[in-house]
């Protein structure tokens, strides 16, 4: 799928009033300096592209995501009755691990609207956390 990536429109050329990508800095400068010749010169008002949405902000949402990894490991039952218990495990659960994506916003599937006309457009949606899970049964 494709993303409209509203977030790039804000954060990806200097506007002077806030953060950016670190590709702004290759802006375009002169015919002999075109910078990497997708990135428009900086101005403090938003002209031409910046100010408009268009397929310019349209990137890739191809992604192949690590959802989920759980891993566990029960001891012996030999070793877990010598220290006079009936059962020892333990577990580890690891929830959104990896996003391999060329998307330069935190989650491809993040899209800060889930109805209507704009699902797809991301204005900078909360990125999926990642989450860990230890534990230890033990059982007497």
């Amino acid at each position: 799928g494709e993303i409209m990536n509203q977030n790039a429109r804000f954060l990806g050329e200097f506007n002077g009033n806030r953060n950016l990508y670190a590709s702004a800095a290759n802006y375009w400068r002169s015919d002999a300096d075109p910078g990497d010749g997708m990135t428009p010169k900086p101005r403090t008002v938003y002209t031409g592209i910046r100010g408009q949405s268009t397929s310019y902000w349209v990137e890739d949402g191809s992604f192949v995501r690590i959802k989920n990894i759980r891993l566990g490991y029960t001891f012996p039952s030999t070793l877990v009755r010598s220290i006079g218990l009936s059962n020892v495990r333990v577990y580890v659960n690891l929830e959104n691990v990896y996003v391999f994506s060329d998307y330069r916003n935190y989650d491809p599937e993040g899209s800060t609207f889930q109805t209507g006309y704009r699902v797809g457009y991301d204005y900078g949606a909360y990125p999926t956390p990642f989450s860990a899970t230890f534990g230890l049964n033990v059982t007497f």
